[in-house]
């Protein structure tokens, strides 16, 4: 019997969890090759490594702005490897990141709706 598959670690608790679950599933049943990439990525708008990269960016950023923990606490519970991964993929440490987002106050949207806002959409 298959263990019951888990939304990445990005995603636990969060409102795009149950997506995160169909993309988990669906990769696990059609496999890894490029096929099925090209597949997933038709039907989501993004690849699987696309998207959790890129919910892993926004919980990363989500915990700097209303959290008060370490930056490797952070790193680590969003999965990300090393403390430079999220350097690397926004151009900002995440020191700097959380310093400028308390300067500049609390965002004016909630983030929920930016999500929901930006989110790929195949409908046009």
């Amino acid at each position: 019997m298959r263990p019951k598959s888990r939304p990445p670690v990005a995603d636990r608790g969060r409102p795009g969890a149950a997506r995160a679950r169909r993309i988990a599933v669906t990769v696990g049943r059609i496999g890894n090759d490029q096929r099925s990439i090209r597949c997933v990525a038709a039907a989501y708008g993004e690849t699987p490594k696309a998207y959790l990269t890129r919910r892993r960016i926004e919980r990363a950023q989500d915990l700097l702005r209303s959290v008060n923990l370490s930056v490797t606490e952070i790193c680590v519970a969003v999965g990300f490897t090393s403390l430079g991964t999220f350097t690397e993929l926004t151009g900002e440490s995440p020191s700097a990141y959380r310093a400028k987002a308390h300067a500049d106050g609390p965002p004016a949207v909630p983030g929920c709706y930016l999500m929901m806002w930006t989110r790929p959409s195949n409908l046009g």
